[in-house]
């Protein structure tokens, strides 16, 4: 049973004696705010819209507006609010068009026959929190979903960095991890219809996951290099050629004199700085600044920081370019940080120096696992879409 005083049933008519009539019949049933004009209504529906379940109103108004006109304007501002119309017989064809063209409800002649007008109200009332609740179950159904692509997509990430050859990949999955934003997908509305586009948008970006997966694979799945020696300074130098030649990006690198070859697959490190560049490229909005560093400590030369800049536009479709790097990255035992105004990179000078701890942290994964863990396939939401 509905608490019929939950939410405001708002009555607009002119004439007091039916207001009054009004208030006498239902004052005990429903929760009634009174409005003698359409400027009065309007007045009670800017402040308090979210508690008005039905409009009433008379269709002869003063102040030149029509009740009709008044409640098509509101029709189209506030479509979840029940509206019903209460006219004199000799507006019936126009009532009858109203209701056919889905400006309002229902409409009843005057003078009100108070049982008819009871049973209307109630109807209209009961339309109101159907409709309601009809959201809310929706918006649920949205958040299910949501919750269900993001589930899929770490799934994924934790497969995948168990099936990589790659040293320290929890490391690297878990970095990623906590850079990511906490909402993947947005601009949630609540109808049926955006639940077919959200899914339209699941199949798109898993598409984009698999593509990434594969940058991965064409960098680390394949015959392996050894570590060896090379020059970070040479390579930075030649993929910025490239990217220059291809783009009109603004590329400055600032190397310190004393770098030291570092330890590596050539390979994979060269496929790291051209993805990072293209990457850079793409949501960069200032000329991009490299720096690198010696890192000293008790002053024997442990590796290098690379410092990228980095006027980050809010792409986080973008973020997901970078997982490749992640894993290229604590490969050679190397860190990586990303802040809205650069990326931190630590290579060490020889990847087999760094003692690193891949223990797995439950905390974290299972922590995210455990919080979207929702129905498991994709079939069962196409059924009932």
């Amino acid at each position: 049973m509905y608490d019929f005083k939950k939410y405001l049933i708002l009555v607009v008519d002119d004439e007091e004696r039916a207001l009054n009539s009004f208030r006498y019949s239902f004052g005990d049933d429903f929760n009634i705010v009174f409005a003698k004009s359409a400027t009065d209504a309007e007045k009670i529906l800017s402040d308090r819209s979210s508690e008005i379940s039905v409009i009433l109103s008379d269709h002869k108004m003063p102040n030149g507006i029509s009740g009709l006109d008044f409640l098509k304007k509101y029709a189209i501002t506030h479509p979840d609010i029940v509206k019903i119309l209460t006219t004199a017989y000799s507006n019936h064809d126009l009532a009858i068009d109203a209701v056919n063209s889905g400006a309002i409800y229902q409409y009843i002649v005057k003078p009100w026959e108070m049982e008819t007008l009871f049973q209307i109200l109630l109807r209209g009332y009961e339309l109101f929190i159907l409709h309601k609740e009809k959201k809310i179950w929706e918006i649920e159904r949205i958040n299910m979903l949501e919750k269900l692509i993001f589930t899929d997509r770490l799934r994924n990430l934790a497969t995948l960095s168990e099936i990589l050859p790659l040293n320290n990949s929890i490391s690297a999955l878990k970095k990623f991890i906590k850079i990511l934003p906490p909402n993947l997908l947005s601009d949630k509305q609540d109808t049926i219809e955006s639940l077919k586009n959200l899914m339209n948008s699941a199949k798109q970006r898993n598409r984009h996951f698999l593509e990434i997966i594969r940058d991965i694979k064409k960098i680390i799945v394949k015959e392996q290099d050894n570590f060896i020696n090379y020059s970070l300074e040479n390579m930075l130098q030649e993929e910025k050629s490239k990217i220059v030649s291809e783009t009109d990006i603004d590329i400055k690198i600032e190397i310190d004199k004393k770098l030291p070859e570092l330890e590596g697959e050539i390979n994979i490190m060269r496929s790291l700085i051209r993805i990072l560049f293209k990457h850079l490229r793409d949501v960069n909005q200032k000329p991009l600044i490299i720096t690198a560093d010696l890192v000293l400590i008790n002053e024997a030369i442990k590796g290098v920081t690379l410092y990228f800049s980095y006027d980050f536009i809010k792409k986080k479709e973008k973020l997901w370019n970078l997982l490749p790097i992640f894993f290229a990255i604590y490969h050679h035992s190397g860190e990586i940080n990303v802040t809205k105004t650069q990326i931190e990179i630590f290579l060490p000078v020889s990847p087999d120096s760094i003692v690193t701890d891949e223990t797995e942290d439950t905390e974290l994964l299972n922590g995210f696992f455990d919080q979207f863990e929702v129905i498991k396939h994709y079939e069962a939401w196409l059924s009932v879409i």
